[in-house]
Protein backbone atom coordinates (compact mmCIF):
# COMPACT_ATOMS: atom_id res chain seq x y z
CA UNK A 1 0.00 0.00 0.00
CA UNK A 2 1.48 3.36 -1.04
CA UNK A 3 0.99 6.56 0.87
CA UNK A 4 0.60 9.63 -1.22
CA UNK A 5 2.70 12.73 -0.55
CA UNK A 6 -0.26 14.62 0.92
CA UNK A 7 -0.68 11.99 3.66
CA UNK A 8 3.05 12.05 4.42
CA UNK A 9 3.09 15.86 4.53
CA UNK A 10 0.09 15.88 6.87
CA UNK A 11 1.81 13.41 9.23
CA UNK A 12 5.03 15.46 9.25
CA UNK A 13 3.11 18.67 9.87
CA UNK A 14 1.19 17.03 12.72
CA UNK A 15 4.42 15.76 14.32
CA UNK A 16 6.05 19.18 14.00
CA UNK A 17 3.02 20.94 15.54
CA UNK A 18 2.81 18.48 18.44
CA UNK A 19 6.56 18.88 19.05
CA UNK A 20 6.31 22.67 19.06
CA UNK A 21 3.37 22.60 21.46
CA UNK A 22 5.18 20.18 23.75
CA UNK A 23 8.30 22.38 23.85
CA UNK A 24 6.19 25.52 24.34
CA UNK A 25 4.47 23.95 27.35
CA UNK A 26 7.70 22.89 29.06
CA UNK A 27 8.16 26.15 31.03
CA UNK A 28 4.62 25.79 32.33
CA UNK A 29 5.47 22.37 33.73
CA UNK A 30 9.04 23.21 34.74
CA UNK A 31 8.05 23.71 38.37
CA UNK A 32 5.81 20.76 39.16
CA UNK A 33 7.82 19.55 42.14
CA UNK A 34 6.60 21.19 45.33
CA UNK A 35 9.78 21.74 47.29
CA UNK A 36 11.32 24.08 49.82
CA UNK A 37 14.88 24.46 51.04
CA UNK A 38 15.84 25.48 54.55
CA UNK A 39 19.39 26.22 55.66
CA UNK A 40 20.42 26.02 59.32
CA UNK A 41 23.84 27.47 60.06
CA UNK A 42 25.89 28.41 63.10
CA UNK A 43 26.94 32.06 63.17
CA UNK A 44 30.17 32.07 65.19
CA UNK A 45 30.12 35.85 65.74
CA UNK A 46 26.67 35.91 67.36
CA UNK A 47 26.74 32.28 68.53
CA UNK A 48 23.24 31.83 67.09
CA UNK A 49 21.68 29.22 64.89
CA UNK A 50 20.39 31.03 61.82
CA UNK A 51 17.55 29.55 59.78
CA UNK A 52 16.74 30.61 56.22
CA UNK A 53 13.66 29.16 54.52
CA UNK A 54 13.54 29.53 50.72
CA UNK A 55 10.24 28.79 49.02
CA UNK A 56 9.22 29.28 45.41
CA UNK A 57 7.07 32.38 44.95
CA UNK A 58 4.87 30.36 42.61
CA UNK A 59 4.12 27.94 45.46
CA UNK A 60 3.67 30.75 47.99
CA UNK A 61 1.27 32.60 45.67
CA UNK A 62 -0.97 29.56 45.36
CA UNK A 63 -0.62 28.56 49.02
CA UNK A 64 -1.77 31.91 50.45
CA UNK A 65 -4.96 31.73 48.43
CA UNK A 66 -5.66 28.33 50.00
CA UNK A 67 -4.41 29.18 53.50
CA UNK A 68 -5.80 32.69 53.93
CA UNK A 69 -8.25 33.80 51.23
CA UNK A 70 -8.64 33.98 47.47
CA UNK A 71 -7.73 37.69 47.43
CA UNK A 72 -4.38 37.17 49.18
CA UNK A 73 -1.46 38.45 47.10
CA UNK A 74 1.96 37.66 48.54
CA UNK A 75 3.82 39.57 45.85
CA UNK A 76 2.05 42.89 46.58
CA UNK A 77 0.48 42.74 50.03
CA UNK A 78 2.86 43.20 52.97
CA UNK A 79 0.23 41.80 55.37
CA UNK A 80 -0.01 38.58 53.33
CA UNK A 81 3.79 38.31 53.42
CA UNK A 82 3.73 38.69 57.20
CA UNK A 83 0.97 36.08 57.54
CA UNK A 84 2.84 33.62 55.32
CA UNK A 85 6.11 34.16 57.24
CA UNK A 86 4.21 33.48 60.47
CA UNK A 87 2.69 30.35 58.91
CA UNK A 88 6.21 29.10 58.04
CA UNK A 89 7.54 29.73 61.56
CA UNK A 90 4.61 27.85 63.11
CA UNK A 91 5.37 24.77 61.00
CA UNK A 92 9.12 24.59 61.58
CA UNK A 93 10.84 23.79 64.85
CA UNK A 94 14.13 22.58 66.27
CA UNK A 95 14.39 20.67 69.55
CA UNK A 96 17.06 19.44 71.94
CA UNK A 97 15.89 16.69 74.29
CA UNK A 98 12.28 17.51 73.32
CA UNK A 99 12.79 21.13 74.43
CA UNK A 100 11.99 23.57 71.61
CA UNK A 101 14.69 26.05 70.66
CA UNK A 102 13.35 29.60 70.99
CA UNK A 103 13.33 30.48 67.29
CA UNK A 104 12.56 34.13 66.60
CA UNK A 105 11.25 35.49 63.31
CA UNK A 106 13.93 37.94 62.15
CA UNK A 107 12.38 38.89 58.81
CA UNK A 108 11.07 37.88 55.40
CA UNK A 109 11.31 39.09 51.84
CA UNK A 110 10.36 38.52 48.24
CA UNK A 111 13.43 38.13 46.06
CA UNK A 112 12.68 37.29 42.44
CA UNK A 113 11.43 33.73 42.16
CA UNK A 114 11.69 33.08 45.90
CA UNK A 115 10.11 34.01 49.21
CA UNK A 116 12.55 33.96 52.14
CA UNK A 117 11.79 33.65 55.85
CA UNK A 118 14.58 34.28 58.40
CA UNK A 119 14.71 32.93 61.96
CA UNK A 120 17.36 32.60 64.66
CA UNK A 121 17.91 31.12 68.11
CA UNK A 122 20.80 31.15 70.57
CA UNK A 123 23.15 28.21 70.07
CA UNK A 124 22.51 25.71 72.89
CA UNK A 125 25.46 24.74 75.06
CA UNK A 126 26.72 21.19 74.60
CA UNK A 127 24.52 20.51 71.57
CA UNK A 128 24.87 16.80 70.73
CA UNK A 129 21.76 16.17 68.70
CA UNK A 130 18.99 18.09 67.05
CA UNK A 131 15.43 17.10 66.22
CA UNK A 132 13.92 19.11 63.39
CA UNK A 133 10.21 19.36 62.59
CA UNK A 134 9.37 20.62 59.11
CA UNK A 135 5.70 20.74 58.09
CA UNK A 136 5.76 23.79 55.79
CA UNK A 137 3.17 23.49 53.00
CA UNK A 138 2.37 19.80 53.57
CA UNK A 139 -1.11 20.81 54.69
CA UNK A 140 -1.53 22.45 51.26
CA UNK A 141 0.27 19.80 49.19
CA UNK A 142 0.71 16.35 50.77
CA UNK A 143 3.53 15.62 48.28
CA UNK A 144 5.50 18.69 49.45
CA UNK A 145 9.19 17.93 49.94
CA UNK A 146 11.38 20.04 52.24
CA UNK A 147 15.15 19.83 52.36
CA UNK A 148 17.09 21.09 55.38
CA UNK A 149 20.80 21.77 54.91
CA UNK A 150 22.83 22.06 58.11
CA UNK A 151 26.02 24.11 57.69
CA UNK A 152 28.77 24.81 60.20
CA UNK A 153 27.69 22.16 62.68
CA UNK A 154 30.04 19.29 63.39
CA UNK A 155 28.18 16.04 63.00
CA UNK A 156 28.92 12.65 64.47
CA UNK A 157 29.40 11.26 60.96
CA UNK A 158 32.91 9.79 60.66
CA UNK A 159 33.28 11.26 57.16
CA UNK A 160 33.15 14.88 58.26
CA UNK A 161 34.83 14.92 61.67
CA UNK A 162 37.72 16.96 60.31
CA UNK A 163 35.58 19.67 58.74
CA UNK A 164 32.29 21.36 59.36
CA UNK A 165 30.57 20.18 56.22
CA UNK A 166 27.01 20.42 54.96
CA UNK A 167 24.59 17.72 56.02
CA UNK A 168 21.08 17.39 54.67
CA UNK A 169 17.79 16.05 55.93
CA UNK A 170 14.98 15.31 53.48
CA UNK A 171 11.40 15.73 54.69
CA UNK A 172 9.05 13.93 52.30
CA UNK A 173 6.49 11.15 52.20
CA UNK A 174 4.77 12.53 55.30
CA UNK A 175 8.06 12.47 57.26
CA UNK A 176 7.92 15.66 59.35
CA UNK A 177 10.34 14.98 62.22
CA UNK A 178 13.97 13.94 61.76
CA UNK A 179 17.02 13.75 64.01
CA UNK A 180 20.69 14.50 63.42
CA UNK A 181 23.49 13.45 65.73
CA UNK A 182 26.15 16.07 66.33
CA UNK A 183 29.74 15.65 67.45
CA UNK A 184 30.09 15.62 71.19
CA UNK A 185 31.86 18.72 72.59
Amino acid sequence: MRLNSLTISWRILTCVCVSILWVAMMPVHAHQQKAGVTTVSHNLRSNHLEVVHRLYMHDAEHAVKTLFNSDADISKQRETQRQFAQYVTERFGMYTDTTPLPLVLVGYEVDGRFFYVYQEAPMPNDLTELDIRHEVLIDVWPKQSNLVNLEGLETADKFDQQTKSVRSLQFSDKRTLLNIQLKRP
